[in-house]
């Protein structure tokens, strides 16, 4: 009888120690109590001279998530085995312990924003991580020199994960990013590098890496009614919709036509204003542009961002897959970005024969009715 572990058995009993908790079935670690399950992919393992590297895929999932968290993590060790349980180690102690903190309520504080209402939120904090050389700039929280930036990103979505990472080496190369529910976010990574640029240390190379969970408490969230395969099942029909706009009475009955597939029509606003920007930029991807929205209410100016909105990513995957499986006709592809706000002032550059790639957009302004509220 041959009872050696796959790697898969070896990363996920690995886990299963760090926390003390969970049962390995079908090649998952489910831990019941807080309805977690999480899967892990082996990528890579590469043995070098001295040392041996493994590179993983983990990704986290429970029923409250709008989306399924998937991290990659990296280990090394003298064997494979140890390589293996290195990247375990490390995926739980950053991510994992810092979920499970999370769903069963322990937080590091709480606060609140505004996003259209009064929202209140629970923070979980993972320590942060520090591997390689002897760093002299004293780092001891990314959230206390991002938390001002990250909590405006803050919409309706019971949880939100953020990432920090930098990594530096002694020629002053580096590699930063701050993602938000798995997207990159260029504001916060561009503040990334600029910190990094300050950052004192000896050796060949430092990194720093730090989770944050945001949990919204059950007294401010409202769970949306559809899931992120029906909002991109919208979003295919309503990017058909308004490709076979081809007369004003068919413009003007966009956001109607639009509202009798979803049954909502603060989603159908959203379909009817996210397509034509996120096909402007896809296809002009060399300008670049900012998650800042300016939505524009009589007299007032709110100022929101895309990662707030639970339907702009589900949006955006939609309207790529399209584009990029070339189900959207060029015909079509100009009639909807004919529609962005952000169009014009693109035109206005081409027609200018200036180059694209120094186009840099300032924003989109909207104009919402005093019924909306986000999706």
């Amino acid at each position: 009888m041959n009872n050696k572990l796959t790697n898969e058995q070896i990363v996920l009993e690995s886990l299963q120690k760090v926390v003390n908790n969970g049962e390995i079935l079908d090649n998952k670690l489910f831990i019941k109590e807080i309805d977690l399950i999480v899967t892990t992919e082996i990528v890579s393992i590469k043995t070098e001279k001295d040392f041996v590297m493994a590179e993983l895929i983990f990704s986290i999932n429970n029923g409250e998530f709008n989306d399924v968290f998937i991290e990659s993590t990296a280990g090394i060790g003298k064997s494979e085995e140890e390589a293996l349980k290195q990247c375990s180690v490390n995926f739980a102690l950053s991510c994992l312990l810092t979920f499970i903190d999370s769903m069963n309520n322990r937080y590091s504080e709480t606060f609140e924003t505004h996003f259209f209402e009064s929202k209140k939120w629970n923070l979980t904090k993972s320590d942060l991580q520090c591997m390689g050389d002897s760093i002299k700039t004293n780092i001891t929280d990314f959230w206390e020199i991002f938390g001002g930036k990250l909590k405006k990103r803050l919409g309706n979505k019971k949880y939100n994960w953020v990432k920090i990472f930098i990594c530096k080496t002694s020629d002053n190369n580096y590699i930063c990013e701050c993602r938000i529910n798995g997207t990159l976010n260029l504001e916060i990574t561009n503040d990334l590098r600029n910190l990094a640029e300050s950052i004192d240390f000896s050796g060949n190379f430092i990194s720093l890496k730090q989770f944050f969970i945001i949990k919204q408490s059950d007294e401010t969230y409202k769970k949306v009614p559809y899931s992120k395969d029906d909002i991109i099942n919208f979003s295919n029909k309503a990017i058909e919709i308004i490709a076979n706009c081809d007369s004003k009475e068919k413009f003007d009955n966009i956001l109607k036509d639009i509202s009798k597939i979803t049954n909502d029509e603060n989603l159908a606003f959203e379909l009817k204003i996210f397509i034509p920007e996120i096909l402007c930029e896809l296809i002009f991807s060399e300008g670049k542009y900012i998650d800042k929205i300016m939505f524009i209410n009589n007299d007032r100016n709110i100022e929101v961002y895309k990662n707030q909105f639970t339907s702009y990513y589900n949006i955006y995957e939609s309207v790529s897959e399209n584009l990029y499986n070339r189900k959207i006709t060029k015909e079509s592809i100009k009639k909807i970005i004919c529609l962005s706000a952000t169009y014009d002032a693109i035109e206005k550059v081409l027609k200018e024969n200036k180059q694209l790639s120094n186009f840099r957009a300032i924003g989109v302004g909207m104009r919402i009715s005093d019924k909306y509220r986000p999706f």
